[in-house]
């Protein structure tokens, strides 16, 4: 028996019903107590207007913790979001690569915040192209506990971060205008997804062997064909199409 069906008779098909009385803030607060977890978070940069600086957010994180992590732009280097979004399946944090200074910095501060010292990264996709979320869980557990329950848990956070999901999208989802698959170049698409990464313009070029100049002009040519007002409403328009992950 989950702990969730221990401490309420509601069942996991009845979520939905339960979803229509709460806000979404509220119903994270439910599954960190149901699930016995330090935090629970669900963020969502892909709706109409937001993006990964500014998300769709509900958290049980303090107001604190939460404006010193948009304060160091740590959402744009976060590995919990660049590498746990992109899967398919839940992800171990534990696993998650520190390949940079300033993720290693963040997850130090993780630390020393006492966020938790186990977690799940849960990718929710849909229900329209290009639309991503993802819902983050982090427990106290130590390693022996975590590792009897992670494999249950990993499940069971599964469908209840899709109902989640379901109902943000009822009170924040637009229809988008439709973009064809093939708008961008291969190019202009590969400078708008390091972009989206958090890479600066001079990383870029680096990695893609032209000029700083030359990047410019890609990321130019994104913005007019995508008719987007700014970079960071390109990476949001693009995001939503599924041009870039």
């Amino acid at each position: 028996m989950s702990v969730l069906e221990e401490e309420d008779p509601c069942s996991l098909v009845e979520y939905e019903d339960v979803l229509k009385h709460e806000t979404i803030e509220g119903f994270v607060k439910i599954i960190q107590r149901r699930f016995n977890l330090k935090h629970v978070t669900y963020m969502c940069p892909s709706f109409a207007g937001r993006e990964r600086k500014d998300p769709v957010l509900a958290t049980t994180y303090s107001d604190e913790w939460v404006r010193h992590y948009k304060e160091q732009d740590y959402g744009m280097i976060d590995p919990t979001i660049t590498i746990g979004a992109r899967s398919s399946l839940p992800v171990d944090i534990a696993t998650l690569p520190l390949t940079s200074k300033k993720a290693r910095r963040l997850f130090e501060e993780v630390e020393d915040a006492g966020i938790g010292k186990q977690g799940l990264a849960i990718p929710l996709r849909g229900p329209t192209n290009g639309l991503w979320a993802l819902m983050v869980a982090m427990s106290d557990d130590r390693a022996p506990e975590w590792e009897l329950r992670r494999e249950e848990l990993s499940r069971e956070l599964l469908f209840v971060a899709h109902q989640v999901h379901h109902y943000a999208f009822t009170l924040y989802g637009e229809p988008s205008r439709e973009i064809g698959i093939n708008i961008l170049g291969v190019r202009e698409t590969e400078a708008l997804q390091r972009s989206a990464d958090g890479a600066t313009l001079e990383e870029i070029a680096s990695a893609m062997r032209v000029t700083s100049g030359t990047v410019k002009g890609y990321l130019a040519n994104v913005r007019v064909k995508l008719h987007a007002d700014n970079p960071s409403h390109a990476i949001a328009i693009a995001l939503r199409a599924g041009l870039i992950h």
